[in-house]
């Protein structure tokens, strides 16, 4: 019994919901806690020249954006055709206590460059592994809401890691840095440990076995009747893959307690042309079911060959879109990030604690990612992700007025930058929704258990997300040799404004056939 309840709370939504957004935060709060130490440490401790600290800078968060882009997609793939999520997310803490020490200790720009890209792999490892998960535990109706979370995780990590570590580099010193970051993965350790995923908490035995199962009778057929706590039930056997889970099976059934002798067969079970299977190694049907379920102990024919699910989601173009719609939003991120620092050191002869507060207003909407993701999942995604993009462009266009050095143009700009914030926020949690959407559409026509395709969608999203922010800083950096500040935003505002025209034709569905 109490075994029971300590895997209860385990894989209760609530605690995988925590651990996941503290993931999600660890990791996006150790990449920023280094930001304010870079200059220091290669300089200092990575011996490269004062006149060469800038570019080995833009060449460490490249390497980390093409880590991120390029693993994703191929940890997405392995966490799909894992038995679990587990044994990915908890690589990828393993990959993240490395990257962190080896950055710590990095003797060379060599080693800095390695570590790197051990941080942008183990980015890649949470982030589709996390978004997976949570797919998993909550299911496509609430998926906007939770990923709302998540972001909102991520954005905490990604505002208070260059807070405190610019402060405890000024008062502690170089590796009071580093060992702040240890002591949250430590948290992270034993948090991962103690998570049981939803779809695997269900079954105690190994996964990879053929177990059976006893369904009610339904038809006439051959196999033998039993009797089971005075209901009459039919001998009946399920095959048990690896990958199989209790949600691979209809609502209709239930597991059962377990058979004393604990013996197993080996035989299939078909119903609806499709082969069922579970770990619970009993259960019986709650209700009666559609249509017959066809016994049999021979193989089914083989399906026809099918794309690679990566394919597959590719060639969707409503997928396509939700990936266009995440690029944008982080490149013009990425873009705040490279050139809003510069600018208002320039024109207000601001440092960086100020440079730094006028992320505040970027960063605070995070907080209504929840809401604008429960809005998706209540009424669908289309329209909050289009009214978020339509806005954002004009308004990423009138930062161009924000021209001289007077309280006006100060308030100005704050009061953009708040209004800006919000809608980030507004896209990216309905986009996760679709894109969860389109996955889960994608398994009922591949005739795959719901879920088998999340973490690669995740790992593509992801993908997006990073080649966002590697391309942002690049575009940005070429924008403003050309014609600065203001041919940045114009840029940034007409791509983003633009972005609103496929999302509302193809987000949620094809607009024209509704």
């Amino acid at each position: 019994m109490a075994s029971t309840t300590a895997a209860s709370w385990r894989s209760s939504t609530p605690f995988i919901t925590f651990v996941l957004c503290w993931a999600i935060f660890v990791d996006q709060f150790i990449f920023a806690i280094i930001v304010p130490v870079a200059p220091f440490t290669l300089e200092q401790r990575n011996h490269v020249p004062a006149d060469s600290v800038q570019q080995w800078i833009a060449v460490l968060l490249c390497t980390y954006g093409a880590a991120q882009f390029i693993f994703s997609p191929i940890f997405g793939w392995i966490a799909d055709n894992t038995p679990d999520r587990k044994l990915p997310f908890r690589i990828g803490l393993v990959a993240i206590i490395a990257s962190t020490i080896l950055l710590w200790l990095a003797p060379s720009i060599k080693v800095a460059v390695f570590a790197r890209v051990v941080q942008g792999a183990a980015d890649a490892i949470v982030w589709v592994t996390s978004l997976a998960i949570i797919a998993d535990t909550v299911g496509q109706e609430h998926v906007g809401e939770y990923m709302g979370y998540i972001a909102l995780a991520g954005n905490a990590g990604s505002v208070i890691g260059p807070l405190l570590g610019g402060v405890v580099f000024a008062k502690l010193g170089y590796h009071a840095v580093f060992i702040m970051a240890l002591i949250t993965l430590a948290g992270d350790v034993v948090l991962r440990f103690l998570m049981l995923e939803k779809r695997s908490s269900r079954s105690a035995v190994d996964e990879s076995i053929v177990e059976m199962a006893y369904v009610r009778a339904t038809s006439d057929t051959e196999n033998d009747a039993i009797e089971q706590g005075g209901k009459s039930m039919l001998k009946v056997n399920v095959t048990v893959s690896a990958h199989s889970s209790c949600s691979s099976l209809p609502a209709l059934f239930k597991p059962l307690p377990p058979r004393p002798d604990g013996q197993y067969e080996a035989l299939s079970i078909y119903g609806d042309n499709m082969a069922y299977s579970c770990t619970s190694p009993y259960l019986e049907l709650t209700e009666p079911t559609p249509k017959p379920l066809c016994i049999s102990t021979s193989t089914p024919s083989r399906k026809p060959r099918q794309l690679p699910a990566v394919l597959s989601l590719l060639f969707s173009p409503r997928f396509f879109v939700a990936l266009w719609g995440i690029f944008v939003q982080a490149a013009v991120g990425a873009s705040f990030r490279t050139s809003l620092p510069l600018y208002l050191s320039e024109l207000f002869s601001w440092g960086a604690i100020q440079a730094g507060l006028a992320f505040l207003p970027l960063a605070i909407p995070s907080l209504l990612g929840p809401l604008f993701g429960w809005t998706a999942d209540r009424y669908g995604p289309r329209w909050v992700a289009t009214i978020a993009f339509a806005a954002m462009g004009p308004l990423v266009i009138l930062l161009r007025i924000v021209s001289q050095n007077t309280v006006h143009d100060k308030v100005v700009l704050f009061v953009l930058l708040g209004l800006i914030g919000i809608c980030p926020e507004a896209a990216y949690t309905p986009l996760s929704a679709d894109i969860a959407a389109v996955a889960t559409e994608l398994d009922d026509v591949r005739g795959r258990r719901k879920g088998a395709s999340y973490a690669q969608a995740s790992g593509l999203f992801n993908a997006a997300s990073a080649l966002g922010n590697t391309v942002g800083p690049l575009a940005t950096s070429g924008l403003m040799d050309v014609g600065g500040w203001g041919t940045i935003n114009l840029v940034m505002g007409v791509v983003t404004g633009v972005t609103a025209i496929p999302v509302m034709l193809l987000c949620g569905g094809r607009l024209w056939k509704r």
